[in-house]
């Protein structure tokens, strides 16, 4: 079968495929969090208003009078069974992501030889590259469901990052390494 830097097609689809759902998963429980916290579970594409602050008799208002804002102090926004569906399936997704990324060792190519041969997919390389899809599913999360278009700075930037990262993933690895 063809192989490109040491990847075999099916694993490297299979990789990409699982930074995709690790990027998902972290991001769609980061958003559901984010929404039931700051907006109270309420909906509204685009907008940034808090479910905290004046008018809302669940969170102390940030006027002037004795009782602590919610930015101030440490009591949280009550809990509600509008928040409270938003923030379990979002701790879920949260706690996937942590699993997801352990999955690409049986992924990625092996270096080293005999019985010493080591999975290229070490946590650092993992993580690091994980990041750049985290960028580019960052800002299409943002324009798909809040309506935040990204800008030309924005894709440039997304562009650079996984372009960097594809290349840090997809290196050939050999006996060689950065010595610091």
């Amino acid at each position: 079968m063809a192989r490109a830097f040491g990847w075999e097609a099916p694993k490297l689809a299979a990789s990409i495929a699982l930074f995709l759902i690790s990027g998902l998963l972290e991001i769609i429980g980061g958003w559901l969090v984010w929404r039931a916290m700051l907006r109270g579970g309420e909906s509204g594409g685009g907008k940034q208003e808090a479910a905290i602050g004046p008018g809302n008799s669940s969170v102390p208002s940030t006027s002037s009078s004795s009782s602590p804002s919610w930015r101030g102090s440490p009591t949280p926004p009550r809990a509600s069974p509008a928040r409270l569906w938003l923030l379990l399936p979002g701790l879920a997704c949260l706690v996937l992501y942590g699993f997801v990324p352990v999955l690409q060792t049986l992924f990625a190519p092996k270096s080293g030889e005999g019985q010493s041969q080591q999975s290229n997919a070490t946590f650092g390389r993992v993580f690091a590259v994980y990041g750049g899809f985290f960028i580019v599913l960052s800002y299409l999360w943002g324009w798909l469901a809040d309506g935040t278009r990204p800008d030309r700075g924005d894709a440039a930037g997304a562009g650079v990052a996984i372009a960097g990262v594809l290349v840090a993933w997809f290196w050939p690895r050999g006996a060689r390494a950065v010595k610091g």
